[in-house]
């Protein structure tokens, strides 16, 4: 696979895992480093979720003698309580909140990917930054996976397949058979290009009524002189919806009016020998 460079707008919202194939954050800035630079890893949670006690956790710390900065991340903080042997308080968010979780330098990065999918949740972009160690899996406190589970259903169905030599691949479909080997049928519904249909879209806003919506779009990018627009603008577009504070049906058809060029085979089939992890997302050779 070619080496891929991201500008730091193209990967922010980026999906984060660790080599375990564990969900560790998304990407939500960068700082320059004495190394270099590093990309910033945020986690979001919500309204009921139990989660660490940042400031219980930091007092406790501090307690133990342990020297800790201001802005020290979420990560750090459990780790330094983990080697201390302390209990990590937890309380019930109230609110959404967002918590920097760590920082990743670029050199712990394996791969980063970007295309286009399309399944039961609609057309949408997916980002995805793979890392070296298993970084995640040592935050949860858990064990690195030694044996894959079975290849079932319950484990397998409709999850991102992920390929270190290859990229995003697609999704689960199913489990296949083989001379002497099962595998796993990932579904190919993705791609790298596409477009908008601009002009499409505003003409139904207008004819369902929501004009003030037209004509905030139409002054935002002429759809005469713009009937398509690059897929690669959809993020900037979606910001734009949700600067006029749009309602859910507008999205709804936005991508009704996302064309994506797929790939000509609707699917690969992958023996099972070459998957390396099935946890979150399934991490292939």
């Amino acid at each position: 696979m070619t080496k891929k460079f991201y500008s730091l707008d193209e990967l922010y919202d980026a999906l984060v895992y660790d080599s375990e194939g564990l969900f560790y954050g998304y990407v939500c800035g960068a700082e320059f480093t004495s190394s270099g630079i590093a990309i910033k890893v945020c986690i979001k949670y919500s309204r009921e979720d139990l989660v660490p006690d940042i400031d219980r956790l930091r007092k406790i710390l501090v307690e133990r003698g342990v020297s800790i900065q201001v802005n020290s991340p979420l990560e750090y903080l459990v780790e330094r309580a983990r080697q201390e042997g302390i209990e990590i308080p937890l309380m019930k968010v109230e609110k959404e909140l967002v918590f920097v979780k760590g920082l990743v330098d670029v050199k712990d990065i394996v791969l980063i990917d970007s295309v286009y999918v399309e399944d039961e949740r609609g057309k949408r972009r997916v980002t995805l930054v793979l890392l070296r160690t298993p970084r995640e899996t040592l935050y949860r406190g858990a064990s690195v996976q030694t044996i894959k589970p079975l290849p079932t259903r319950e484990h397998l169905e409709k999850k991102l397949v992920v390929s270190i030599s290859k990229g995003i691949l697609g999704f689960v479909r199913e489990v296949v058979i083989g001379p002497g080997e099962i595998g796993i049928r990932v579904s190919k519904s993705i791609g790298t290009k596409g477009y908008i249909s601009w002009i499409g879209f505003l003409r139904e806003l207008r004819s369902k009524g929501y004009i003030e919506y037209y004509e905030e779009l139409a002054n935002y990018i002429d759809p005469f002189r713009n009937a398509r627009i690059d897929i690669s603008r959809l993020k900037e577009i979606e910001d734009k919806l949700l600067e006029l504070d749009s309602p859910k049906e507008i999205y709804n058809i936005l991508r009704k009016h996302i064309v994506i060029e797929k790939s000509s085979e609707s699917y690969e089939d992958i023996p099972w020998s070459h998957v390396l992890k099935v946890r979150d997302i399934i991490i292939v050779k």
